[in-house]
């Protein structure tokens, strides 16, 4: 049976057929550790805090975009924002431009996600985020999200598409920092965590020109 499962990979390929396979999304900012390093373009629009409220996945490991331990042991949480005044501004990531891990993985994955928690139904008609990227060349770059912003008390995901605005990798950027901008015609606070890249998926096809190789090698080996 198993020599069966093996050969059927190399004859999907043969048939020209190729399935899917998901891979794990990869965590970039979720920990409360992680979320202490974003600062505010200005805190006379908004204020940070790290905290419990808004926690939609619970990890204690941290994200890669950390710039002092990613991947190592961190306390579960979310970033917490604060409404002052205005009804537009940003928060940005710390500069992760000399970590090459982190580099990889945004300009390797053509979708980013991250979760937003309203913990009330706001009083105004809107609420949005935007994606930015802010490095040498790109000052600010801003990445509109896949559909529509629920308006409502809950957990929601942005998704974001890069495409033509995915950055290239380089070693030699002098600064890297990904932000998010809200719009909102609401004194409304709210919370963000478990950013993440989303992996396009492998090909059922790629793992099955490798079988076939292995069985080739197999039978080369056995006579």
């Amino acid at each position: 049976m198993k020599n069966k499962a093996v050969l059927a990979l190399p004859l999907m390929v043969a048939a020209g057929l190729s399935t899917s396979v998901a891979q794990a999304d990869i965590s970039l900012w979720t920990t409360q550790n992680d979320w202490a390093q974003w600062f505010p373009n200005s805190t006379t629009n908004l204020t940070l805090a790290t905290g419990t409220a808004g926690d939609t996945d619970g990890s204690t490991i941290n994200g890669q975009g950390n710039t002092t331990s990613p991947g190592g042991a961190g306390t579960a949480g979310a970033l917490e924002v604060t409404w002052v005044s205005g009804t537009y501004d940003a928060f940005y990531s710390p500069d992760d431009h000399l970590s090459s891990a982190f580099l990889h993985t945004i300009s390797g994955n053509p979708i980013l996600k991250v979760d937003y928690t309203l913990p009330g139904t706001p009083s105004g008609t809107y609420f949005g985020l935007d994606l930015i990227f802010s490095y040498d060349g790109h000052f600010d770059t801003v990445v509109g999200a896949s559909g529509s912003f629920p308006n409502t008390a809950g957990t929601h995901t942005a998704t974001f598409n890069l495409g033509s605005a995915q950055p290239v990798y380089s070693t030699s950027y002098t600064y890297f920092h990904v932000g998010l901008a809200y719009t909102s015609n609401d004194s409304t606070n709210f919370s963000v965590d478990n950013f993440r890249a989303v992996p396009e998926p492998a090909s059922l096809a790629a793992l099955g020109l490798g079988a076939l190789a292995l069985i080739r090698k197999r039978r080369s080996l056995g006579r």
